[in-house]
Formats: C-alpha cells, structure tokens, sequence
C-alpha cells in the first residue's frame, strides 16, 4: 500500500480513503453476520441438537469414512451458498460430537470441512470465491467459471484422498503434540 501510494502514485489519497471505508463497511457487516451465526450455533447446540444429530449418526453404521462422504457431499453444498466461516461455525458444533463418537479425529474433520468448504467457495453457481474473481477481472461470470472447470477434478481427487486418509491430515499435529 505505501509503495502504491508514494512510491509509484497509482493510489491516490482519495482513493485509498474511498477503499478504506468500502472495506470497513464489508468488514463490519461479515462481523455482524458471523456474530449472528455464533449466536444461532450456541443456541442450537444449547437446544440439544447435536445429541440429536449423534444419535442419527450413531444408528446409520455406515462407518467412519461412509459418514465423512456424506459429510463431504453436504459440505460442498453447503459452501456453494455460504460464506464459509459461517458454514464451519454453524455445523461444526452440530456434527463434531457425533463424528468422535464414531471415532473421526477431529482435526481430521476440520481439514476436511474447511477444504470442503474451500472447493465450494468456487462452485457454481453460487461461489463467492466466482463473483469476486469476476469483480477483480473485468471478466464475465461464464467466463470465470469456465476458467475454473478444469481445477475441479483435482480438487475432488484430494478431498477424496484426504478423506480417505486420516494420517495425511494428523500426522504434525501428532507429531508436535503427541
């Protein structure tokens, strides 16, 4: 920023303003919104929906890793039409509890949530990771979402191997911490 602004004058004073109110004022509101959604996960595990959900969890005996797919599918869509930290503090609380009860680590869980979470950030048609490279490029939505189809079958490819593989995701933490 300083040597956009000073250095090389491509920034001027009133626009680095203009940018800095614009970002305060999304700033403000994403806290607002993730304050909301901490609220309403407090209330809902509060209510006892996560001894709901693991008993659910607990009668299907599909398994760890048949659980973490279905995880992985609702994840995915869930990060096709919402901002991903909202999604991890609504439905981490929920699902935590009963994914140790079946025996899933949970740093394990978190990576695959928030990689799942990552890949839906850039899934039509709702991935906001989408509208904003459109916003920074100048280019069409089409265009943007075109660009990103080939990176989807890798990024599939390692979810599926992460999640098949729990060591890949806890081997430093067990590492570090024992």
């Amino acid at each position: 920023l300083i040597i956009a602004v000073v250095f090389y004058r491509t920034v001027s004073w009133k626009t680095f303003v203009n940018a800095a109110k614009e970002s305060a004022a999304n700033i403000g509101s994403m806290f607002f919104i993730m304050g909301a959604a901490s609220v309403f996960a407090q209330v809902v595990s509060r209510a006892g929906v996560a001894a709901v959900v693991q008993d659910f969890v607990m009668s299907l005996d599909i398994g760890w890793f048949g659980m973490l797919i279905i995880i992985n599918i609702i994840f995915l869509i869930i990060g096709m039409f919402m901002d991903s930290n909202i999604a991890i503090m609504i439905f981490t609380p929920i699902l935590l509890p009963a994914l140790m009860a079946i025996g899933i680590d949970p740093v394990h869980f978190g990576v695959v949530i928030c990689l799942n979470v990552v890949i839906g950030i850039f899934t039509p048609p709702f991935g906001t990771a989408l509208f904003l490279g459109q916003a920074i490029t100048g280019l069409s939505f089409g265009r943007v979402v075109k660009s990103m189809l080939p990176y989807f079958p890798s990024l599939l490819i390692g979810l599926l191997i992460l999640t098949a593989v729990p060591w890949i995701s806890t081997v430093i933490p067990n590492l570090l911490f024992g």
